[in-house]
């Protein structure tokens, strides 16, 4: 069962993670897809499977959504790379395409979001591409006194110069672009969040979310990587720099390191 105020989210490195590195041949037959009748899954704790691990996970797969759907006669296909890669891609693929289950069953499972049995824990999402809130990670504090990360990064984001990149970017947003460029621009920069984890060697980063000033997902990404370039000031620290993003290797989120994955600490999680 899920914990009383739900499970934690899992947050993707950006609109295209679910599919990234997937061969597009697949990418392609599942946006071919009627809405509605596609499901992508990944599960906890594997990443891209070996030859010989894909048919028991997706005999797995196929035993869990099963066991919550009583539905039959669906296909749990296994994450494919392109056969030739092209230049600068070097990841692998981490998302099982199911195909074959009914649209209100897809539609309940991508609510339910989380489905852990004792064999398999499964995360899952609908097929669409949707900009996360989360940006990225900074790193090199040392501490957070009198809340100085959290009201620096804050700061950060209504002054400029990041607040000038949001004023340009929210007067084109579909929800936006109908408000005075200021006041669509203050709130997004009053949107922005922040967690602050403490690390085993006793260091703090902190993970920056904010709504996104664009609609558009390439230039969410040129936006984020701007941002990641930056120096973050603050009275108590040294400068902090954005860390590279790399995916928990529990739930594959953007926003947490693999030990300090919420997941695991769940009541009953398998």
């Amino acid at each position: 069962p899920a914990p009383e105020n739900g499970f934690p989210t899992v947050h993707q490195p950006h609109p295209e993670g679910l599919i990234e590195d997937l061969a597009m041949t697949r990418v392609d037959e599942a946006w071919k897809c009627e809405e509605g009748t596609i499901l992508f899954v990944q599960v906890a704790n594997v990443g891209y499977p070996e030859p010989h691990q894909r048919k028991p996970i997706c005999d797995e797969i196929y035993e869990a959504l099963h066991h919550v759907t009583g539905e039959t006669g669906f296909v749990p296909i296994a994450p494919q790379p392109e056969w030739v890669r092209p230049p600068g891609r070097t990841g692998t693929p981490k998302t099982w395409i199911i195909r074959g289950l009914s649209k209100p069953r897809i539609t309940e499972l991508a609510k339910i979001k989380v489905l852990s049995c004792v064999w398999i824990t499964l995360f899952m999402y609908e097929r669409k591409l949707v900009i996360p809130r989360y940006l990225f990670t900074l790193a090199g504090f040392t501490t957070n006194h009198n809340n100085d990360v959290v009201d620096s990064v804050r700061k950060a984001f209504a002054n400029e110069p990041i607040l000038a990149t949001i004023t340009d970017l929210v007067q084109s947003h579909p929800s936006l672009q109908y408000s005075p460029p200021d006041v669509a621009a203050a709130i997004i920069a009053a949107s922005v969040e922040v967690r602050i984890d403490q690390l085993s060697n006793g260091n703090m980063q902190a993970a920056v979310f904010c709504s996104s000033p664009t609609g558009n997902a390439e230039t969410w990404k040129q936006w984020r990587s701007s941002l990641m370039r930056m120096p973050f000031y603050s009275q108590y620290n040294p400068v902090a720099t954005a860390r590279r993003i790399e995916l928990c290797l529990v739930c594959h989120s953007a926003d947490h390191v693999s030990h300090k994955c919420p997941f695991p600490h769940i009541q009953g999680w398998n």
